[in-house]
């Protein structure tokens, strides 16, 4: 099986020279948008394929751009871009790159387009034969096939020996994903006749899956998308789910999703799947709260504007006690968390009370008064103050 030790990339996209170190299992990557967090993703994929990514691009600015991926073992695979328009497939393969080539099918790429629409099947199609693996791991999944697997296992297991061991298995885990983010629905069956999931919410009558939420099926496209891949992938070794330790590529592991899913999310991820290494982009705080202190690699820019690894002041628990504020601001580099309305507000009533101009002061307060959460502490601290000065004018 194939793990990314580290990845080296020289002017492409909007990077300029960047080295990034990853541990075998959860890898979190954060940032500002535009930074490069999708170039990271794709550049990992391309590595694996002679299949042309249209979204690398060399800067502008050079002759070439290039990437370097480290595996395990310290073997070193280059790819080399010349050519600047999106179509051009111009790539120098050095290092070892035929051997990349055959750990293909060990990369699982999931994209942002992940909707999971209705999706009606007329009938049940078997496993696919040959599929380019170099393919998927630049188009990514589709969910369709999972549906369609899914379905598939599920009419099949009440007949001995007509799937394996570890199919059965597998198709009991995908089960259950139906509950692992939201304890409030479960599967509940296939309907024969048309090929579609139910399942339950709060014990109440069946509905369509496709019904759910968006940010719901986000996650079981993810999920169901995932262990369907494993399972045809390496259909000769029998593998079940927990065993695949190949890499798992998500761009946007937050979208859709509520925030009290985003940070479950990472803890399922991690329980389903213990031995994959996953490569992940998010702009969510929440999914960084939830990761440990060596999973986060997060991005900003030094004083020439050049794409860095930012340093955090991590704890021994990571960000766990962090505020989401504190995150944005900290980890994700964001420069500030409030309005330019509210900032404006605060700037005018600072400059009254300097100038001890108590009209224009509560002017300011008035409108801060309005903005502000009920419980925040400020709006007692500028109460005092324009209290303060509201005594000394008289």
């Amino acid at each position: 099986m194939f793990k990314l030790k580290s990845i080296y990339i020289e002017a492409i996209g909007g990077i300029e020279k960047l080295s990034l170190s990853f541990n075998p299992q959860m890898n979190v990557i954060c940032g500002l948008n535009g930074i490069g967090k999708t170039t990271i993703l794709e550049c990992i994929a391309q590595s694996f394929t002679y299949n042309p990514s249209s979204y690398i691009r060399k800067k502008a600015d050079h002759d070439r751009g290039f990437w370097e991926i480290t595996n395990l073992d310290n073997s070193i695979y280059r790819l080399e871009k010349t050519n600047f328009h999106p179509s051009d497939d111009m790539y120098f393969r050095g290092g070892n790159f035929n051997a990349a080539r055959e750990f293909a099918k060990e990369i699982i790429t999931i994209k942002t387009y992940r909707t999971f629409d209705y999706i009606q099947l007329t009938s049940i199609s078997r496993d696919p034969r040959n599929v380019d693996h170099e393919q998927l791991s630049i188009q990514g999944i589709d969910a369709t096939d999972a549906k369609n697997w899914f379905i598939n296992r599920y009419l099949w297991e009440k007949h001995e020996d007509s799937i394996s061991s570890s199919q059965r298995h597998n198709l009991e885990v995908a089960k259950t994903i139906f509950h692992k983010l939201d304890p409030r629905i479960v599967f509940s069956k296939v309907k024969g006749d048309t090929y579609d999931i139910l399942v339950k919410q709060n014990n109440t009558s069946e509905i369509y899956f496709e019904y759910l939420s968006s940010g719901y099926k986000s996650v079981i496209f993810i999920l169901l998308g995932i262990i369907k891949e494993i399972e045809q992938r390496f259909s000769d070794l029998n593998l079940k789910v927990e065993e695949f330790n190949g890499i798992v590529l998500i761009d946007e592991l937050d979208l859709h999703l509520h925030p009290q899913w985003q940070a479950n999310l990472l803890y399922v991820l991690k329980d389903l799947f213990p031995y994959a290494q996953f490569i992940v982009t998010t702009h969510s705080a929440h999914v960084i709260q939830a990761a440990e202190p060596n999973e986060i690699i997060s991005l900003g820019y030094n004083e020439e504007g050049e794409v860095i690894v930012r340093e955090t002041a991590s704890t021994l628990f990571g960000f766990q006690g962090w505020t989401v504020e504190e995150i944005l601001t900290d980890v994700m580099g964001l420069e500030e968390t409030r309005s330019s309305l509210f900032l404006e507000n605060i700037a005018n009533f600072e400059s009254a009370i300097d100038e001890e101009d108590y009209i224009k002061a509560k002017s300011a307060f008035d409108l801060l008064n309005d903005m502000l959460h009920p419980n925040n502490h400020m709006r007692k601290l500028l109460s005092i103050q324009l209290s303060a000065l509201g005594s000394g004018s008289e």
